[in-house]
């Protein structure tokens, strides 16, 4: 049995009423496996930060700007239908 990539696209961004990011600003991807969903979300306009040679180089704004970026995860458990525990 192999945990492969099964699918990777960009999604509309939902936000669940929060206010601090919008499609304008943020992309956002998901990566599926066949138990585990990923959620990477960028914002759109990043400084160019090449040139740091670490967090201390960089100014407020630009620590601001990078800590957007986050991801997170879950686990699902897909069930054939008729087929669940219990």
């Amino acid at each position: 049995r192999t945990y492969g990539l099964v699918g990777a696209w960009k999604r509309p961004l939902f936000t669940g009423g929060w206010k601090e990011s919008t499609e304008a600003d943020t992309t956002v991807y998901n990566l599926q496996t066949p138990s585990i969903f990923i959620d990477i979300r960028f914002p759109t306009l990043r400084p160019d930060l090449s040139m740091a040679s670490g967090l201390h180089d960089l100014s407020v704004d630009e620590l601001r700007v990078l800590s957007r970026q986050h991801t997170f995860a879950g686990y699902s458990r897909p069930e054939e239908e008729g087929k669940l525990d219990g």
